[in-house]
């Protein structure tokens, strides 16, 4: 690139709802727009509804389990809902298979490093 090349500088600044989330799944599909949509979600067992505890001289006792109220299964917390178009979920897809291959090179090298120390250990 010279330096006549035209540019654009892009600055990023967090919005006030920014988080750092855990996404272990994904459910959506597509819009009546068109566009492609999916929420993120963690799995979890769930948390219980009600706990009751025993009072013994005041103070707190032992959770009285047989009297806990939770829900049955796992719990699948969504986290966030995304909506793009279809153009930029495909440069999603892209960088996302990019950066799972530059993870398993690390992991393969890291690997094959680890193998090579032990082999060297042995001897």
């Amino acid at each position: 690139m010279d330096e006549n090349t035209p540019t654009v500088k892009f600055h990023y600044i967090k919005s006030n709802y920014w988080r750092v989330i855990r996404a272990e799944g994904a459910i959506g599909g597509i819009t009546p727009s068109g566009d492609v949509f999916f929420s993120l979600y963690n799995e979890r067992v769930p948390l219980p509804d009600v706990t009751i505890q025993a009072i013994e001289d005041g103070h707190l006792s032992s959770e009285i389990i047989e009297q806990r109220k939770t829900r049955d299964g796992i719990l699948r917390e969504i986290e966030v809902g995304v909506n793009m178009s279809p153009t930029t979920a495909k440069a999603l897809i892209l960088w996302l298979q990019e950066n799972v291959s530059i993870l398993e090179q690390f992991q393969e090298s890291a690997h094959e490093q680890a193998s090579s120390i032990e082999r060297e250990v042995k001897r």
